[in-house]
């Protein structure tokens, strides 16, 4: 069976850090340890203050760790949009600040000597069909005018079928795993806590804050919820940013690539490329198309995604296959600040739409500077708590029409009608009576009640990546039920028999 495992993940962590067992007093508690919170953390605590890392599972291996690591201000073709939408102001305040986060990934690896693999690439948004080579002109045009490193070509140094790209020269590429694990480290020797295997359940606001956890509590002067989607339902975030699926592969190469370069592009299914050299030679790392949870079989898309690589690249194998999950905004902008009607000290940063290595970075440097109560350039722009302008409430409809229909149709869906101990390892369905059942790789048969435990959606079987995917908010669970990511935070409850 292919290996489900994200190739940058490790068989076991570099360093394991404790779970919660007492009280902890700080000056802020960080839930989350991607590249949000512990980029928030690392600027934290290299001012002096007193900061906690809180992560349900191991530092690194949630959505940072499941990407392709490519860490570029080019987004695909989003500034001639935001151009039209938001003004070109708008647009390149985006530009700006993915840039600044650019920098300060650059600048964490050579202040804090991180081995992870830190190279500078080209990035290149492409087109396969004629009919969009006006846009790529288009977007390398309002780039370069918005002070972005732009440019227009026809000709793509990768063995792609590309009629014409924009470039963004002296972008980077790295191992995210490495790269965050390395953080983690430059936090815990700046005398930063961080623990592990600690799950935050609810924050009670007031002075201080205090974050429930099985074994302990957290009690913080400021709050940073850093979870992909905040896990706090009173910022209704749920309703403002979508989730989206796509799955990656690892391939093998025969020998070098021939080519120095990051690709992404335009056409449906997106496919998106970048080479990383290892102990035994080279891989591509490359996703295929996007897809709401539940609506598309993961399974397809892999082989899909799988067969184009083979038929484009030297591979000689798939290492490994694997789903990652992301949020899109209602209008394109990640919500970064403090929740809506909240505390000034409760924040968080979500709906970085697959692009949260800058920006997430650029998240972080906004956090810290209202934590330590310093202007921002930015801040006003990724406000979380801003009213989208009208030109976006056509997504934010369908969006929660989406929703809607998926908890409506669920619920009128009678279910599988085979019987589980048929099951194979790694098969899953949701059966009759609303039960997910599934059976691991080991051979370990699971029966649980298939609602989900945020708002009641009924969950679907992920065949990659052996778990159970909530289609209408972006929960995920592992295949006993134990939540991966929010928003749920509770697992699915056990069927029985």
């Amino acid at each position: 069976m292919l290996s489900s495992c994200p190739y940058w993940l490790p068989a076991e962590p570099r360093r394991v850090y404790p779970h919660l067992s007492a009280r902890v007093e700080v000056d802020v508690a960080v839930v989350g340890a991607g590249i949000v919170g512990l980029t928030t953390a690392l600027l934290l605590t290299s001012a002096g203050r007193r900061v906690a890392v809180i992560e349900a599972r191991h530092v690194g291996t949630q959505v940072t760790g499941r990407s392709t690591a490519k860490v570029t201000s080019l987004h695909k073709l989003l500034y001639a949009d935001l151009a039209r939408r938001l003004g070109e102001d708008a647009a390149r305040s985006y530009g700006e600040a993915n840039q600044a986060g650019l920098r300060l990934i650059s600048d964490f690896v050579k202040a804090h000597r991180l081995n992870c693999a830190f190279e500078r690439q080209p990035a290149f948004t492409v087109c396969f069909d004629d009919a969009n080579v006006d846009r790529i002109r288009e977007e390398a045009e309002v780039a370069a005018r918005l002070g972005l490193p732009a440019r227009f070509t026809t000709q793509v140094p990768v063995p792609v079928p590309a009629k014409a790209g924009v470039c963004f020269d002296d972008q980077a590429q790295f191992h995210p795993y490495n790269y965050l694990a390395g953080l983690a480290e430059a936090v815990s020797e700046a005398g930063g806590l961080i623990v592990e295997e600690t799950r935050v359940s609810d924050v009670e606001e007031g002075t201080p804050h205090v974050l429930s956890c099985p074994s302990g509590e957290v009690a913080a002067e400021h709050v940073v919820v850093a979870t992909n989607l905040p896990f706090l339902d009173r910022g209704r975030f749920f309703t403002k940013a979508y989730p989206r699926h796509h799955v990656a592969a690892a391939a093998r190469l025969d020998g070098a690539p021939g080519f120095d370069a990051m690709v992404i592009n335009v056409e449906d299914p997106t496919r998106s490329v970048r080479w990383h050299r290892d102990e035994d030679g080279y891989v591509l790392i490359a996703t295929g198309g996007a897809y709401r949870p539940g609506e598309d079989d993961p399974v397809m898309q892999a082989e899909a995604l799988t067969e184009w690589l083979g038929a484009h690249f030297n591979v000689t194998r798939i290492e490994s296959v694997w789903t990652n999950e992301d949020f899109d905004s209602m209008d394109g902008l990640p919500f970064i600040g403090t929740f809506p009607g909240g505390s000034e000290t409760l924040l968080t940063a979500t709906g970085f739409g697959a692009w949260g290595l800058t920006a997430g970075t650029a998240a972080a440097s906004i956090l810290a500077d209202a934590i330590l109560n310093r202007p921002s350039p930015w801040a006003g722009l990724f406000d979380a708590s801003r009213t989208p302008p009208a030109a976006s409430a056509g997504s934010f409809l369908s969006g929660n029409l989406q929703v809607g229909k998926e908890f409506v149709r669920d619920r009128l869906t009678p279910g599988d009608d085979r019987d589980p101990e048929d099951f194979k390892p790694g098969q899953g369905a949701v059966l009759q009576g609303n039960i997910a059942a599934c059976r691991e790789a080991n051979g370990h048969l699971h029966r649980l009640d298939a609602t989900c435990t945020h708002l009641g959606c009924v969950v679907t079987w992920n065949a990659v990546d052996g778990c159970w995917d909530c289609p209408c908010h972006g929960s995920r669970f592992d295949a006993d039920g134990t939540v991966r990511f929010g928003p749920a935070v509770r697992p699915l409850a056990s069927a029985g028999r």
